[in-house]
């Protein structure tokens, strides 16, 4: 964890105004799909299907569901955003854009974060380095799609195009 961290901090100073996070790998071996689109009525769409098995981790379907290719050659990739599993960006831009917005509980706090920093030019880059991830442990499972689906709506309604995704 050390060098992770040692790599992140390295990487802070190679980039003092961009949001940084690590590659995420689940425990079970697989790695997440961290680098995203901004999303869209289609991509949200089809994320909300939540196919199961090997066609999940498609090319194509992770590309239509608004996931970015990860270039394993990239040293830090640009992404519109990333999931908020690891985050790392200088307090003054987080503050610079008014933190997280306390309408979103749990889900897409992060999308709309990482889209404020991108309106002011601060971009999101996804490191090669690689965090592991224990998923669900902050979400009640009761309420996880009634959480999601008033994030999805909040993040439509302050982004433009609420009629859109509701229908």
């Amino acid at each position: 964890q050390r060098a992770r961290l040692t790599g992140l901090s390295a990487a802070l100073t190679a980039h003092p105004r961009s949001l940084l996070a690590p590659r995420v790998r689940n425990l079970d071996g697989l790695r997440s799909q961290t680098g995203r689109r901004y999303p869209t009525l289609a991509n949200q769409a089809l994320a909300a299907l939540d196919p199961i098995g090997a066609f999940r981790y498609r090319p194509g379907y992770l590309s239509a569901a608004g996931i970015d290719a990860i270039d394993e050659a990239a040293d830090a990739q640009p992404v519109d955003w990333v999931a908020g599993v690891a985050l790392a960006l200088p307090t003054e831009l987080f503050l610079g854009v008014g933190g997280f917005d306390e309408r979103f509980h749990m889900y897409f706090e992060e999308t709309d974060l990482q889209r404020r920093l991108c309106a002011r030019g601060i971009p999101t880059l996804l490191l090669p380095l690689e965090v592991s991830h224990v998923g669900g442990s902050s979400t009640d499972p009761g309420s996880r799609e009634e959480w999601l689906l008033r994030s999805r709506f909040a993040y439509a309604a302050k982004w433009g195009h609420p009629r859109t995704l509701a229908a």
